[in-house]
């Protein structure tokens, strides 16, 4: 079985000495609203050099991910294990919000 997951999503901001931080995502159509729906995602990095690098970004940081599913405390995460930064907070959203 393949345990691979690649988002494409906006950080939100961490909840205080939590090894979790969380990505919005947009996703690619439109809802009854005419509205593009955002899912929420945990992310977490293991080492702990890995996971300063992932907050020492802001909110709002738009951000490219890939990692693998786990179950952690009971809840299923993304444990990411390559991260890139594509733009900072301060970016302009096109028309869909991406």
């Amino acid at each position: 079985m393949i345990n691979h997951v690649s988002l494409n999503g906006v950080l939100l901001d961490r909840e205080s000495k939590s090894p979790i931080r969380y990505i919005e995502v947009t996703r690619q159509y439109k809802d009854d609203l005419g509205s593009y729906p955002k899912d929420i995602f945990p992310l977490m990095m293991w080492s702990r050099d890995d996971r300063n690098s992932l907050f020492s970004y802001k909110k709002g940081t738009l951000i490219s991910i890939d990692g693998r599913l786990e179950i952690y405390e009971g809840k299923i995460i993304i444990i990411v294990e390559a991260l890139m930064y594509i733009a900072g907070a301060d970016y302009q959203f096109n028309k869909r919000g991406l």
